[in-house]
């Protein structure tokens, strides 16, 4: 009988109650993946990445108090772990936002998916 394979836990940073919900509703589509908790803003992200402990982060930039970039750069000093940068910003195809994210700490940044992306 094999082990069941340990599933990855995520912590999404997301102050959107929409896209916060439309994050969570992918993420529950696949079975390889724990959503373990949610953060409003980047002072919340830091402070759960420290007590949840996930294997990776979705990190939204815009966030109200401290933002993504700060948050990142926090969690990458206090706590390392992976972040995703998931971003509506209108620069996240830009070089100069991404290259920001990734010297910060981030692993990748991605465009935020649209409304009708957990409904397909």
């Amino acid at each position: 009988m094999s082990t069941p394979a340990r599933r990855i836990r995520v912590l999404v940073a997301e102050d959107s109650l929409t896209v916060r919900t439309l994050l969570l509703a992918i993420l529950a589509e696949d079975d390889a993946l724990e959503v373990v908790g949610t953060a409003f803003d980047g002072h919340e992200a830091v402070r759960k990445t420290r007590e949840l402990k996930p294997d990776v982060v979705t990190m939204d930039i815009q966030m109200p108090g401290c933002d993504g970039f700060e948050a990142t750069r926090r969690i990458m000093s206090e706590n390392p772990t992976p972040i995703v940068i998931v971003s509506g910003h209108a620069d996240v195809k830009e070089a100069a936002f991404s290259m920001r994210a990734l010297q910060d700490g981030a692993l990748a940044v991605l465009a935020r998916p649209s409304v009708g992306a957990a409904s397909s």
